[in-house]
């Protein structure tokens, strides 16, 4: 890890490193987010509950940098008979390491009693699409013009198109048989000649 490289040669605090590590923290969020484009409802209220509770974590913890820097260093192993940078590079590396789990587990013990407000937050940020009954005609759902650039989210968003067309196709094939045969009412009578409508085109 560069941090720990970096306070190791003495070019970077402790305090210095915990505020890199947080920024990591949101990082990950990079990676999260546009891995849910395309994707359910759910996949995407995920995504935002990680960025969400990484930054009020950095908004909670931000101030008080000194002290998990401090509570780091207290419980890592030091090394007196070392000095200069062979001692930093002694004990910089447990000590980040502890700040990181630090940092990640007072989170999750502080936000854990507020998990139901979390979920409450994010199904307001990214509500459920309730689907029509009716369409009047197929429209493409995952595919994004925006992100026909980006090869990777365009074949995954692709992909998922044509399973979605495909089910949609092979439910109307194994429906179609049974109507044809013996329609029972007027509503099946309907029903295949939408279908049938639909093949046309």
């Amino acid at each position: 890890m560069l941090v720990v490289g970096f306070v190791s040669a003495g070019l970077m605090s402790l305090n210095q490193a915990v505020g890199v590590i947080m920024g990591a923290n949101i990082g990950t969020c990079v990676t999260a987010l546009p891995a849910a484009i395309g994707k359910s409802t759910e996949a995407k209220q995920t995504s935002a509950i990680h960025l969400l509770f990484n930054l009020i974590g950095i908004v909670i913890w931000l101030p008080v940098i000194n002290l998990i820097a401090f509570a780091a260093t207290s419980i890592s192993p030091s090394h007196l008979d070392l000095d200069g940078i062979e001692r930093l590079a002694a004990e910089t590396p447990r000590q980040i390491a502890n700040a990181n789990t630090m940092f990640n587990i007072a989170n999750t013990l502080i936000m854990l009693p507020f998990s139901a407000l979390f979920v409450a937050a994010v199904k307001k940020l990214v509500p459920h699409h309730t689907a029509k009954k009716e369409h009047k005609k197929i429209q493409l759902k995952y595919i994004k013009k925006e992100y026909l650039a980006t090869p990777d989210i365009a074949l995954e968003q692709a992909h998922l198109e044509i399973g979605r067309l495909g089910r949609r196709v092979t439910n109307m094939v194994n429906r179609l048989p049974p109507l044809a045969d013996q329609p029972k009412d007027e509503n099946d009578k309907k029903l295949l000649g939408k279908h049938y409508a639909r093949l046309k085109k």
